[in-house]
C-alpha cells in the first residue's frame, strides 16, 4: 500500500538491556503501539462489536543496535490485504547526522479478526477493508 505512516520513537533507559541496547522484546511494544496509532487515524468507527484484530504472526529481523537515547523513526504500513487477513510491514531507522538513516529492524505482523465471545477466525468487516483500500 501506498500510505505509511511514521511514528517518532525515543528509545528510554528502560528499553534497554543493561549494555544499553534496545532489548529484542521492546520492538514488539513499539510495533502494538504502532498499530494502534495507524488504525486510530483512520477513525473511531473501525470499532466493532464482538469483533477485535489480533496478531496471528510476528517476524523480526535486527540488522544493527538501537542505543540508550536514540530518537528512532519506527515508519509503518500495510499489505497483503485480503479478506481474512492483512500484513503489517514495519521498519525502524536511526537518524543520523549527515542526513542518512541507518535501518535497524525490519518486522511484519500478520492480523486476522476474531469474535472475542469464542476466539474463532471472522471476516475482516467491509467497512474496515473499505478504509484499507482506500489507502492503497
Amino acid at each position: 500500500m501506498n500510505y505509511r505512516q511514521v511514528i517518532p520513537v525515543k528509545v528510554y533507559y528502560a528499553d534497554t538491556d543493561s549494555a544499553g541496547i534496545v532489548y529484542y522484546a521492546t520492538y514488539m511494544r513499539w510495533m502494538e503501539m504502532g498499530r494502534c496509532e495507524f488504525i486510530t487515524t483512520l477513525g473511531p468507527d473501525l470499532q466493532y462489536p464482538n469483533q477485535e484484530l489480533v496478531v496471528a504472526r510476528a517476524a523480526l529481523t535486527y540488522f544493527k543496535p538501537a542505543h540508550y537515547g536514540n530518537v528512532l523513526a519506527m515508519t509503518l504500513w500495510i499489505e497483503e490485504l485480503t479478506g481474512l487477513s492483512f500484513r503489517f510491514q514495519y521498519q525502524f531507522a536511526r537518524p543520523e547526522s549527515d542526513g542518512t538513516s541507518t535501518l535497524l529492524v525490519e518486522a511484519s505482523t500478520m492480523m486476522v479478526c476474531v469474535d472475542i465471545r469464542d476466539y474463532r477466525l471472522t471476516a475482516i468487516p467491509s467497512p474496515m477493508l473499505t478504509q484499507f483500500k482506500a489507502l492503497a
